[in-house]
């Protein structure tokens, strides 16, 4: 699992430059569009579990159930925290140096009566059994009983997925068990253009074929069920086309350098292991084409310096884009 140097880096990642890079012809650039805090949901937090999962299940470490519980709740409670200001359960384990004195804070009580009693306001019993379940459970995180049923299948879907390399076909869990070793969230901080950058690649196999020792990296991604009406694949493929190519070129160019500081063979692509929450639970595997990832080379390098200055800057929002003359499709005329 990631330490806390990674997270608390500034160092530019693959989300900043998703959420920075509006279009590549010409090349535009909006860094007010990362300044907004992603607040976490239920969406997320599934995800996350997931790649616990997988890592307890492959990974030869007993953690999962030292972090997590399974609830008799049918979701994640939250609340209008605007209204109550207070925490969402979810924000509330963001920080575990705060998180015991949330949960302890994080009940909603009625106004004051005349005589100046208050009590628990109905209005969010799902809320209070929650944290009640969370302090029986040594404050450790929830998962409710539906997103358990779901995981459950789709831990299996991904341990079948028939992953293919250099001519070899066999299922996930195969190849983890027998012919290769497995690395699991694997920070990498490097240097490119002026930029510091920084990766996490969710999974690394080192497999022998040959003589030659390879590294294939893939990146864990979980559907959600819904997403604003979009059926939840279609929403993979509307972030594939904005974010996740860059992703996909960022995380090349430092598994390259991965690579040659530990003496392996980088696989030239990396795969996305797609886990669809929605039933039937469906897996997919993608991977961007080589000759893709040499077409965004140019704008990835002009964008990195960019993004950095304005990092080193403090972050400044602008507020405005430039006046363009656009075609019936958006794209500048």
């Amino acid at each position: 699992m990631s330490n806390g140097r990674y997270f608390d880096s500034k160092a530019i990642g693959s989300s900043l430059l998703g959420t920075c890079i509006v279009s590549v012809d010409p090349l535009t650039i909006c860094t007010d569009r990362a300044i907004a805090d992603v607040k976490p949901s239920s969406f997320m937090e599934t995800g996350k579990i997931f790649e616990d999962l997988v890592e307890e299940t492959f990974g030869g470490k007993e953690f999962f159930w030292d972090k997590y519980f399974r609830s008799d709740l049918k979701t994640f409670p939250e609340t209008n925290s605007e209204k109550t200001g207070l925490k969402n359960i979810l924000q509330m384990f963001e920080n575990e140096n705060t998180l015991q004195a949330d949960i302890e804070n994080g009940y909603v009580y009625t106004n004051p009566d005349k005589a100046g009693n208050v009590k628990l306001n109905d209005k969010y019993i799902n809320r209070h059994r929650c944290l009640d379940q969370i302090k029986a459970h040594g404050y450790r995180r929830p998962i409710p009983a539906p997103i358990w049923e779901k995981l459950e299948i789709m831990l299996e879907r991904f341990k079948r997925f028939p992953f293919e390399f250099m001519g070899n076909i066999f299922s996930v869990e195969t190849w983890i068990a027998e012919y290769a070793e497995t690395l699991f969230q694997v920070d990498y901080f490097w240097s490119s253009e002026g930029a510091s950058c920084r990766a996490k690649f969710d999974m690394i196999w080192i497999v022998e074929i040959e003589d030659i020792v390879y590294a294939i990296p893939f990146d864990l991604k979980v559907t959600a069920d819904d997403v604003q009406g979009e059926k939840s694949f279609g929403a993979f493929v509307g972030n594939w086309r904005k974010k996740y190519i860059w992703q996909s070129k960022h995380y090349h160019e430092g598994f390259q350098l991965w690579c040659e500081e530990n003496g392996y063979v980088p696989h030239n692509q990396i795969h996305y292991l797609i886990q669809e929450s929605e039933f039937p639970q469906i897996t997919n595997c993608w991977a961007l084409e080589p000759r893709e990832l040499t077409a965004l080379d140019a704008p990835y390098r002009q964008a990195l310096p960019v993004i950095q200055s304005w990092i080193d800057a403090g972050r400044p929002a602008r507020g405005y884009m430039k006046q363009i003359t656009v075609n019936r499709y958006g794209k500048e005329w």
